[in-house]
């Protein structure tokens, strides 16, 4: 049962005597670009001068591109089907930035790919362009959610790809990920994964709205479990795919 894997999983971070350093460290670094988005929407509102917009890039950028390359590391011990026991130390910055450089660019590429699919869409459905319809509203906010969805459940894929080729185009190529989509679908677990991730984070997203008349709280429990998740679920979709493709290569 898929279940209590997915519960051991939430569990597992615990175990690490250090866990709450490594996870506010995670988190602070999470919300380094929530708060850059916001100095952006006050540059965009004229609250602050615009002359701070590179201060803002640099603050989503390099704290983004450093927690992709540490849940990367979970993402790849799991690959390799090293327990669960203790999470990676905040010790290799600049090899953690280098890997978020190399996952940016090709969640970029994808998200290009499904933009441009969710467009044609748009277009083939006539919802394109919305304008003020509440129907065609919805409809495309339904085909957004869904992309994004269908982006998500993807990109462990993707990364796993990328982890045995090192090489970004590797990441592009529709056979290779298919076939390994195909194998690690094969049984179910993968997509329950799937469902228990958009269920999680659509909780954390619940909280978050709760907590929305306290902005600052809002922001910091948003920042510390999304991160938190980020962790777990790299760990679970990491096993998970490494599973298969043992299972794969046993019974080649």
């Amino acid at each position: 049962m898929f279940g209590p894997f997915l519960a051991f999983a939430l569990r597992a971070p615990l175990q690490d005597e250090r866990w709450r350093q490594k996870v506010l460290v995670g988190g602070l670094l999470s919300l380094l670009p929530n708060l850059a988005l916001l100095l952006a929407v006050f540059m965009a509102l004229g609250k602050v001068s615009k002359m701070l917009a590179p201060v803002a890039v640099v603050f989503f950028v390099l704290p983004t591109v450093v927690t992709w390359g540490y849940v990367y590391r979970v993402f790849v011990d799991a690959l390799n089907g090293l327990e669960f026991r203790r999470l990676p130390e905040w010790s290799d910055w600049l090899q953690y930035a280098a890997v978020g450089v190399r996952l940016g660019v090709i969640y970029l590429g994808y998200l290009f790919l499904v933009g441009l699919g969710a467009l044609a869409a748009m277009a083939v459905f006539g919802l394109f362009p919305p304008g003020e319809d509440p129907t065609r509203l919805s409809a495309v906010t339904l085909l957004a959610i869904g992309a994004a969805m269908m982006l998500y459940g993807l990109l462990p894929i993707v990364f796993a790809r990328f982890a045995a080729e090192r090489k970004i185009w590797a990441s592009f190529d529709p056979g290779a990920i298919l076939s390994d989509l195909g194998r690690a679908v094969r049984g179910g677990r993968y997509t329950q994964a799937c469902l228990g991730f958009y269920l999680c984070f659509g909780l954390l997203l619940l909280v978050n709205l709760i907590l929305g008349a306290v902005p600052p709280v809002a922001m910091f429990v948003g920042s510390i479990g999304s991160f938190y998740l980020m962790v777990v679920f790299a760990w679970v979709f990491g096993w998970l795919i490494g599973i298969r493709a043992a299972d794969s290569r046993g019974a080649g």
